[in-house]
């Protein structure tokens, strides 16, 4: 669900900056919206487009910010990925209604300091899984006042350098269908990162508090993680770019030079081929042998007339009357045209290492300070005549970011909750674990009661060591204190020293005595401990 709802956000994203004029005029008249959603398939000739939905959005003013309702079924952003659903979901945002003007910016001013957005929403899938959030907030706060220079687009990176912290915060009721449910408040800190990296602000923290519902009950509980170095490690940008991952990447045809460019460029055909139909352009694409047929944008006048052209044009053609891309490969739409085209250099060995280099270059990123240069496998590359871009969609693999002693993830991670022990029915029980160290760290125990508390802390310090040391802490509230060491941990029985104390004063030494572990007190007296 997670995955469904960045993808929704991000292409909601990418409309509003692209159809800035429709955002302007429902933003000032109180209209709606319709934001279509879409996911790319492989279909066994190329990449296509496939609708998955539509997000209708309708805009209204709230004591003169800009408010937003919206709602959208039947979101399915893969083959086996459950079809996502939003409904009643509200939005109060801190842009003034008058920013926009005409599908340009004219004013827009964020001063320094606390932003906030506050929202509601109901999510479900196709595999019961629903999630109500209520009172939602999330707030930005900026180190300095982000403003336009001059009316037109604000760059986001504007507003991502002037990034201090965020944090988000929300009642919630979660469900998985299967009678797991979850009823309470999720809060989540962000902070920035001041480490050279993909990603400028970095996840802090995550709370859960509330009531777990399962098979054995209904019990309260708290669940907090933690990134302590939030600040100095950007573990976002390295599970992002971990692994493969397919990228569509546009870059400017500028950047192809001489006969590589000629042996990617398209051709505009005449506004009408035989008063059959009118097509933005025709090109050849790296890897196809002959002239693949690809038409953008194209408007069909008469759509019976078409017995000069294949099946498989003809077929869209009739369809639908109009589509915004046609795919027929292996059409030889040149030589139906009748227009002279260069020949296509597919066995040019430079086009293809020049296409590389720029995918290679566009797509390295620097994550943690340490520069990651992808191995790239490209599937397909084209130059557009319609915005002068050249398109390339391949594979991106990028190499394994070690961890190092400097640099990993110091995380801490915290349970607590109810829990019915003997003789302590009514004990709370909180279980913290701590990576302080790239192979090391501690798991503390702490059990309360009403009658007072103890706590268990185990030290580990290096768990990829052949032999592990450890270190164990007991201890209550009543000022007894056991602190027990071992040079190895790795043994079935494994060799221990330490001392007692009692309030402050030692009472005796721990030691292993012949597979036993022995209390030797001060006043000659000892015990076996077991």
């Amino acid at each position: 669900m997670l995955d469904q709802l960045s993808d929704v956000l991000g292409q909601i994203e990418d409309y509003v900056a692209t159809h800035a004029t429709d955002v302007d005029n429902a933003a000032q008249n109180g209209g709606t919206l319709t934001i279509p959603l879409t996911r790319t398939e492989w279909n066994g000739a190329g990449y296509t487009t496939v609708s998955v939905g539509d997000m209708a959005v309708t805009f209204g003013q709230q004591d003169g910010k800009l408010t937003a309702s919206a709602s959208a079924a039947g979101l399915n952003f893969g083959a086996s990925a459950p079809t996502l659903t939003i409904k009643n979901l509200s939005v109060l945002t801190p842009v003034p209604v008058p920013a926009v003007q005409g599908g340009t910016l004219e004013q827009f001013e964020l001063s320094a300091g606390e932003h906030v957005v506050t929202f509601s929403a109901d999510l479900e899938n196709s595999v019961g899984h629903t999630a109500r959030l209520s009172d939602a907030r999330a707030a930005l706060v900026l180190t300095k006042v982000v403003s336009l220079p001059e009316p037109g687009a604000l760059n986001p990176h504007t507003i991502e350098d002037a990034f201090k912290t965020g944090s988000f915060s929300a009642n919630a009721e979660i469900s998985d269908g299967k009678g797991n449910t979850f009823k309470g408040s999720i809060t989540a800190e962000g902070v920035r990162l001041t480490v050279d990296s993909v990603n400028k602000a970095n996840l802090k923290s995550v709370s859960l508090s509330g009531s777990f519902t399962g098979s054995k009950g209904t019990f309260e509980a708290e669940a907090t993680a933690r990134l302590n170095n939030s600040e100095l490690y950007d573990w976002l940008g390295v599970k992002d770019y971990s692994g493969t991952r397919f990228v569509y990447q546009r870059v400017p045809a500028s950047e192809l030079t001489g006969e590589d460019l000629l042996a990617l460029s398209r051709t505009y055909l005449p506004d009408q081929v035989n008063e059959v139909f009118r097509v933005a352009s025709i090109g050849n694409w790296l890897g196809t042998e002959g002239h693949t047929f690809y038409a953008e944008t194209g408007a069909v006048s008469q759509a019976s007339d078409v017995p000069a052209m294949t099946q498989c044009l003809k077929d869209h053609l009739m369809d639908s009357g109009y589509a915004e891309t046609w795919w027929c490969g292996g059409v030889d739409a040149l030589t139906f045209a009748g227009i002279p085209y260069p020949e296509p250099a597919y066995t040019n060995d430079s086009v293809i290492q020049e296409i590389t280099n720029l995918f290679v270059r566009y797509n390295t990123v620097k994550v943690n300070g340490v520069v990651l240069e992808p191995e790239v496998t490209i599937y397909n590359a084209h130059v557009n005549s319609l915005d002068n871009n050249l398109y390339i969609s391949g594979e991106l693999k990028y190499p394994a970011l070690e961890e190092t002693e400097n640099r990993f993830a110091n995380v801490s991670l915290t349970l607590k909750g109810r829990a019915a022990l003997p003789e302590l029915p009514e004990a709370t029980v909180t279980i913290s674990g701590n990576r302080s160290r790239l192979d090391g760290g501690s798991i503390a125990l702490k059990v309360d009661w009403d009658a007072g508390s103890y706590t268990t802390v185990i030290d580990v310090d290096d768990n990829s060591a052949e032999k592990p040391k450890a270190k164990v802490t007991f201890y209550n509230a009543n000022g007894m204190k056991l602190v027990a060491s071992s040079p190895d941990t790795s043994e079935d029985v494994v060799d221990v020293t330490g001392e007692a104390f009692v309030r402050g004063t030692k009472v005796g030494d721990l030691s292993t005595s012949e597979g036993h572990y022995v209390m030797r007190y001060t006043d000659g007296t000892f015990e076996t401990l077991y």
